[in-house]
């Protein structure tokens, strides 16, 4: 990352509430649409809950109806491939 860059993702990181309901509530559910002509109707819209899964459940490929979120909380570099 450049200096800049590095900067502006370390005062994101800073920047976390620290509210962890409020973290966990945004991963919970998703809204889903039918069809792209349905973001303009309410009554098209449909809400999904999201649940978690175990790693163990998965399989390689894809994987219907799963969803993988997260937040990024650092980066460590490989001094194998990146040099120092």
């Amino acid at each position: 990352l450049k200096s800049k860059r590095l900067v502006e993702f370390q005062k994101a990181l800073s920047n976390i509430p620290s509210n962890k309901s409020t973290q966990q509530q945004q991963f919970l559910s998703r809204r889903v649409y039918r069809n792209s002509a349905a973001r303009d109707s309410d009554d098209r819209k449909e809400e999904k809950q999201l649940t978690e899964c175990d790693f163990e459940s998965l399989h390689e490929g894809p994987n219907e109806d799963v969803y993988i979120v997260g937040k990024v909380c650092g980066i460590v570099p490989n001094p194998d491939t990146v040099p120092l």
